[in-house]
């Protein structure tokens, strides 16, 4: 809070990239009451999220994740009054990580005493006083109307639904384009076909058909919603000993990727005036990870390149992309030596992005070894804060070669953990689930409940062991469900 009071500028790692609106205006109570869903982009690790108001009365306010498997909500801890800049803060519990969420928002205000925002203003028609509701959204005057990022460089786009009588010839017109982003729409709808297929509700070849068309799609929101489900699946197939099934689906995914990977640059754009601009550097991060995730050749020698220019030439790299350039090159351009130089920055950096970011890259080696190595390291409070060792372990659990390692420890060193953070300590209680969520053979099912039993006591942690059981289940029957169908489709279709 002490940084957003300090500055009238709004931090530009929160972007907004649609607003769906809806206002309501009282005109004979000369009042308005509306609801507001920004869907952001977070680019940051962060606990804050600020944005405008003025003279607005925020009743309820809520964060989801978006684009996710299964999205959830963020328990949101306090909402500010704003500042002498009209800056309000929202902060949640836990910190939160980057990517897309809808923010929504509930308010009321004003229309009286007033010619800016949302106003209302009256006029005489056969001897009788007639009201009406106006909107001036000029540059720091939309802020007094709904909640907004309310600075040119957040351009947007918006769907707004207004609300009005139906008698006395009242009618609503606008001058505002507010047909919602078509990407917008083309995200829901695949995000709703996977969570079909996932629920056995379709068939995966009919989502399968459906994404082909993706080989022609340049906007960041579809692609961040896909890049999160493939990514899954491929988690999930890569679990199996079906080698050739997890090569097949890399391929077709590397073919959907190549056409916008091909037309992108890993250089970041630093003009900021324009909405093209911002949604080409959202789209940017999202196709180079899940191109790079897949393997795509060219993709990883580019990682490799940038990744020694940072460390042997000491080229700074965009901080948009840096933490991917650190791990990709990390995995499969970085030999012992190469690792523990970054592990030497990584020892001394003292800015919590960069450190963050530097911790995920040293996840990323393949050398079980150093990853061992590196767990021991990290148990160390000089190097890495209490708070931040369950995220590092669940870090490195992502790594392939990491995630049985991970288990194992956690399992051999329950007791320490538990005298470190407690049974009631709530992240210690999520540290199974994240790190178990792409086990999906029963031999895992089987360790999972051998250690709940071992361990029966469970805290904080009790409901998050009931989620572990019901994820791992459901990933078993997912892989029995859909291997065989994926295989075939792909056999037929991974020429594209």
């Amino acid at each position: 809070m002490s940084a957003t009071d300090e500055t009238f500028r709004l931090p530009r790692e929160v972007i907004p990239i649609t607003y769906d609106l809806l206002l309501h205006p009282k005109l004979q109570k000369g009042t308005f009451s509306g609801k507001v869903t920004i869907l952001i982009d977070v680019r940051d690790d962060r606990r804050t999220i600020a944005l405008h108001q003025k003279d607005l009365n925020i009743t309820s306010a809520k964060l989801t994740t978006y684009g996710l498997n299964e999205d959830y909500e963020i328990d949101i801890s306090s909402i500010s009054q704003p500042t002498k800049y009209e800056i309000f803060v929202i902060s949640t519990k836990n910190e939160i990580k980057s990517g897309l969420y809808n923010l929504s928002l509930e308010f009321t205000g004003n229309l009286r005493d007033k010619i800016i925002g949302f106003y209302s203003s009256t006029y005489r028609y056969n001897n009788e006083t007639r009201y009406i509701a106006t909107t001036k959204f000029e540059p720091t005057y939309a802020r007094q109307s709904f909640p907004c990022f309310d600075e040119p460089e957040f351009k947007a786009e918006f769907l707004v639904k207004l609300v009005y009588p139906m008698d006395d010839c009242y009618s609503a017109l606008s001058n505002m384009d507010v047909k919602k982003l078509p990407a917008a729409d083309r995200a829901n709808l695949l995000d709703d076909l996977f969570s079909l297929a996932d629920a056995a509700e379709l068939e995966y070849d009919i989502v399968m058909d459906v994404i082909m068309y993706l080989t022609e799609e340049y906007h960041a929101l579809p692609w961040t919603v896909v890049k999160s489900k493939l990514m899954t699946m491929y988690k999930l197939l890569a679990s199996t000993n079906e080698n050739h099934l997890v090569e097949s689906f890399q391929s077709y995914v590397i073919e959907l990727v190549r056409a916008i990977y091909n037309d992108i640059s890993w250089t970041i754009d630093t003009v900021e005036d324009t909405s093209l601009t911002q949604i080409d550097n959202r789209a940017r991060a999202v196709v180079i990870e899940l191109a790079c995730a897949m393997g795509l050749p060219e993709c990883l020698k580019k990682a490799g390149e940038l990744f020694d220019d940072w460390l042997l030439l000491q080229k700074p790299q965009h901080p948009d992309i840096s933490e991917l350039i650190y791990y990709y090159g990390t995995r499969y351009h970085s030999d012992e030596n190469k690792w523990r130089g970054m592990l030497e920055k990584f020892k001394h950096e003292t800015d919590p992005s960069e450190k963050n970011k530097l911790m995920a890259g040293l996840a990323g080696i393949h050398s079980t070894k150093l990853l061992r190595e590196y767990i021991t390291l990290v148990t160390d409070e000089k190097y890495v804060r209490t708070q931040d060792f369950l995220k590092c372990l669940t870090i490195i659990s992502k790594n392939p070669d990491g995630t049985s390692l991970v288990w194992d420890w956690v399992r051999e060193n329950w007791g320490f953990l538990v005298n470190r953070y407690s049974l009631n300590d709530r992240y210690l209680g999520e540290l199974i689930p994240s790190v178990t969520s792409s086990f999906a053979t029963q031999t895992k099912l089987d360790e999972i409940k051998a250690f709940f039993e071992k361990y029966p006591e469970a805290g904080a942690g009790a409901e998050s062991r009931a989620k572990t059981l019901e994820t791992v289940t459901k990933n078993i029957k997912w892989l029995a469900k859909n291997s065989k169908p994926l295989n075939n489709w792909l056999q037929k279709n991974l020429h594209l």
